[in-house]
Parts: structure tokens; C-alpha cells; sequence
């Protein structure tokens, strides 16, 4: 798969880069594929070999290898830090939307910095797994 393809997959389904070691990134990927009913979103752990060849050399003028952030792509628009958890909140729907919604009424430098001081002190807060979780046979298409 290279980068032209994964834009082509991203422009019909949000796909999230998530970290596979940390545990609180793996209970959201578990999270969003609960409620996607629709099967809408896309996974790729970030430590999967050719995840980087996926992005940019910047996203908002930062390096995405030195993010400490989940990454969303969604029609050609990619999504950082608090800002990818509320764009796929809208996504799922429902009440869903009805929280990103609610959480946007936040200032942005609030929100930014609750998502950025969990993300540094995920593994010490949340735990590390050695490896990523291998997904349930039903979600097994939604991870690229």
C-alpha cells in the first residue's frame, strides 16, 4: 500500500493512526470500532512498518514523528491532538456528535493542553502492552 493509495481509502473513511503500545489508545480504537456501525473508520497502528511513508513531512507546521498524538486523515485533511478525538466523535454520530459539539465549546489552548499532559503521561497513567492488540475477526477489514 503507498501513500496514494491510503488518501484514496481516506477520502470515504477517516482513517486513525493510534499508538499499539499505550492501553488508552487501544481501549479508543475499541471504543470507535464498538459504535461505528456503519464500519466507517480505518486503523493503522503508528508502529506498523510502513506507517510513516503515510505522512506528511508536517501537519500545523509539527513533525508527525514527534507528536505525541493520535493522527486522524479524513478527506485530505488531517486531524491532530484533541482535535482528532472530536472529529471522530462527529463522525460516530449520534449522541457523539452531540459531544464533540459540546466539547468544541472549550477554548482550544484548554482542551489542547488536557489532551496533550494525558498523552505525555499515558503509559505511566493508563500501562504499555508489548504489542498491539490483534482485532476481533468482524473488525478485521477495518484495520489497514
Amino acid at each position: 500500500m503507498d501513500s496514494k493509495n491510503i488518501h484514496l481509502i481516506a477520502q470515504a473513511h477517516p482513517i486513525l493512526f493510534y499508538d499499539g503500545e499505550c492501553v488508552l489508545c487501544d481501549r479508543t480504537v475499541q471504543f470507535i470500532l464498538k459504535r461505528d456501525e456503519g464500519l466507517l473508520f480505518r486503523f493503522m497502528s503508528i508502529q506498523a512498518a510502513v506507517a510513516e511513508n503515510f505522512f506528511p513531512k508536517e501537519i500545523n507546521g509539527l513533525s508527525p514523528k514527534t507528536l505525541s498524538s493520535t493522527l486522524l486523515l479524513y478527506q485530505d485533511q488531517w486531524y491532530i491532538y484533541e482535535r482528532a478525538a472530536i472529529k471522530s466523535l462527529s463522525l460516530l454520530g449520534g449522541q457523539w456528535r452531540l459531544l464533540s459539539y459540546i466539547i468544541n465549546l472549550f477554548p482550544t489552548l484548554v482542551s489542547r493542553s488536557i489532551y496533550k499532559t494525558i498523552a505525555k503521561h499515558r503509559y505511566q497513567i493508563f500501562g504499555r502492552q508489548a504489542y498491539c492488540a490483534m482485532p476481533d475477526a468482524k473488525w478485521k477489514a477495518s484495520f489497514i
